[in-house]
């Protein structure tokens, strides 16, 4: 194993529409740090934690291109959520969601403060009354970006990201001085986490689920003057859904060593990067990493299984 996450290409069995569950285990195998931490791991409280250490040996020591069974995964994430317990076809990014959360639990369990430092943003919220001097600030974590699709042509990730955060006219703000005023909110993120995970918005419920299939323009290498000019994201990790909410199909790829491939439940293949621009433009989730420009492949984590100090902050 590398920097770059496990040299396996390992296919996980479909033990009943749990494709969703597959794709998204897919890029938490692949969180090279996560799993590098879990495998140093030999005494983890919690029962998540601990099946999913082992879950990740086997992963680790099975062949190129076979396949294993996550049942043991479902079975402790349906017991803890009540929609996976079932056969029914649900939403990857939502077992993304709980299984990340999950973990996290289990993790301050044992005093260990990783998961949030991997995958969370650091929002900033600012309201500013446009009538006087009153201004509110709120600082949150986010985990995804769920980022809308602009009605445009030629979207882009970056066009997607700059509406997420897009000032919005507020009327009647109740200020801090309880006054009724007109104000202005903006949203910054001041850190930027290691693993950046976008969701596009694809679905609109409004009385019926219906999907955007907007193509997104998406750079492989993400270099923007929303980062530090110290890092750039590359792209690790995408995963796709065909069909609808009720009735769709989920597929992950992956880049490792610099190879993508398809991870479709226990099929996997290997995929040429022309094949994946095409791809991604059709994306559900994006999977970034965060890069050094300095170094390519720095060391993201010690025996201690803490975290850098140093946060990447937006430039504005």
């Amino acid at each position: 194993m590398n920097n770059d996450g496990f040299d396996k290409h390992v296919g996980f069995v479909n033990i009943g529409n749990t494709c969703y569950m597959n794709s998204a285990l897919q890029i938490i195998v692949h969180c090279d740090v996560l799993s590098n931490i879990m495998l140093k791991s030999n005494k983890l409280m919690g029962e998540l934690s601990e099946s999913y250490r082992r879950f990740i040996h086997e992963y680790n020591n099975s062949k190129n291109y076979s396949s294993i069974t996550p049942d043991t995964i479902k079975y402790i994430m349906g017991n803890k959520y009540n929609s996976f317990v079932k056969s029914s076809q649900e939403d990857s990014h939502e077992f993304l969601i709980c299984m990340l959360d999950y973990l996290e639990e289990d993790f301050k369990k044992n005093n260990i403060s990783l998961i949030s430092g991997l995958f969370d943003c650091k929002m900033r919220t600012v309201i500013k009354s446009t009538e006087s001097e009153q201004k509110s600030f709120k600082t949150e974590f986010v985990r995804f970006l769920c980022v809308p699709i602009p009605d445009k042509n030629n979207v882009t990730l970056e066009d997607c990201f700059n509406e997420y955060i897009k000032s919005d006219i507020i009327s009647s703000w109740e200020s801090p001085n309880k006054n009724k005023e007109d104000a202005i909110k903006e949203t910054y993120i001041e850190e930027f986490p290691y693993y950046l995970i976008f969701q596009l918005k694809r679905f609109m419920f409004d009385g019926s689920s219906k999907k955007n299939d907007a193509l997104v323009n998406v750079e492989e290498k993400w270099y923007s003057t929303i980062f530090s000019k110290n890092i750039y994201y590359e792209l690790k990790g995408i995963v796709l859904q065909s069909g609808n909410l009720s009735g769709g199909h989920y597929v992950s790829y992956i880049k490792i060593n610099n190879k993508w491939y398809c991870f479709n439940d226990s099929e996997v293949s290997k995929v040429k990067t022309k094949l994946i621009m095409k791809v991604v433009k059709k994306a559900y989730m994006l999977f970034y990493v965060r890069k050094n420009k300095k170094r390519e492949s720095p060391t993201y984590y010690d025996s201690k299984m803490s975290l850098p100090n140093k946060k990447y902050k937006l430039i504005k």
